[in-house]
This record gives C-alpha cells, structure tokens and sequence, in this order.
C-alpha cells in the first residue's frame, strides 16, 4: 500500500531568479497602484498643502490666478519662522535639555536645530518628570503656543495652561516669534526663573 508522500511529486525547486521575479512583480504593482494615489493626493490643496503649493506655483500653475499664486507662495514659506526659531536656539549653544517643548507644532523646529540634544521632547522617557518640574532638571527654555486649534493637544499647555499668557509664574518671556506661515501659531520663548 503507497502512502500519500510516496505518491506525490517531487516539490518544484526554488531558484534565486524566480524569487527575485515574483519582488520584482510586487514592486512594480505598488508603483503602478501608488503612483497614481501619491499623485492625486499631491496635487490636492486639503490633503498636501506644501505640494500642492510647488505644483501652484510651478509650470503646472502657470494658468492660476494670481491671488491663488500669492496664497501658494506663503504656503511655501510655512516653517520659515521655525527654521529661524532653531537659528535663534542654536545660537545660544545650550547643553543637552536645555528647551522643553511639545512636538505639535514644534516638531519643525527641532528638525531644523543644528543641536537637537538641547531639546527635551515628549519622546524622551523622562519627558513627563522634567516637565513637571522644568527649572530643577535644568531647563532654560520653554517654547510654547497659544492653546487653541491643535495646541490644545500641547503637553505644555496641558500642563501650564496660563503659560503662554503670562508665564504661569514659570518662566519670563525672552522673545515673542509671530509665524511668517498661514494658519501657523505665533511662539513665545520663555526663560525659566530658577
């Protein structure tokens, strides 16, 4: 009597070459399919306003009007004012956590920082010790935004809710930033009373 092994055939070997086939056959479906979609949600003004704005403002907005232009032209320049805010902080050659902030909005400063170790970010693991009590973990500081739209969901404003007003006898303020972008908030730095 066979048993079943006895009767089946021998497994197809595998070779590198149809492996490599069948990831070629899969990279070139997602570009066919993901192309398409990038692009559509590229040239989307709701879903990708900075590339929306280069398409506006390139060859392919040759024919918008010059009011949509203008407007597209701001967009672009989104991230200036936090790009300068970095300037400003890096300036100061500060040690490591030396500026407390959330990254809502401030995620744009510390990817322009030459010194991202100056900053103490709700990434870090002591993140929520430090911003309970910023002046005894050397904080010199604190970056804040005022408390409405998406800065509501700030930890420094949920945990200091008057700081951006006043300093929530905190902190005194060494500079206010109005933001050079469209519906991009206006910063205030804060210096840590020690």
């Amino acid at each position: 009597m066979a048993t079943p092994s006895s009767t089946r055939p021998p497994p197809t070997p595998r070779t590198p070459g149809m492996l490599s086939r069948a990831g070629a056959g899969v990279v070139a479906a997602g570009l066919v399919l993901g192309l398409p979609i990038a692009l559509t949600a590229m040239f989307s003004p709701t879903l990708s306003q900075e590339q929306h704005a280069l398409a506006a403002i390139s060859v392919l907005g040759q024919d918008q009007p010059a009011a949509l232009r203008s407007e597209r032209e701001r967009t672009l320049g989104t991230f200036a004012t936090e790009r300068a805010l970095a300037d400003y902080l890096d300036a100061k050659s500060l040690p490591p956590g030396s500026v407390l902030m959330d990254t809502v909005y401030g995620f744009a400063v510390f990817a322009a920082s030459d010194n991202p170790r100056q900053f103490v970010l709700p990434s870090d693991e002591d993140f929520t010790r430090i911003l309970n009590d910023p002046a005894a973990y050397g904080v010199r500081y604190i970056l804040s935004v005022p408390a409405t739209g998406r800065g509501t969901s700030d930890a420094v404003n949920r945990r200091f809710p008057t700081l951006y007003e006043n300093g929530a006898q905190l902190a005194t303020l060494d500079v206010e930033v109005p933001n050079s972008g469209p519906n991009q908030p206006t910063w205030r730095v804060w210096r840590v009373v020690e």
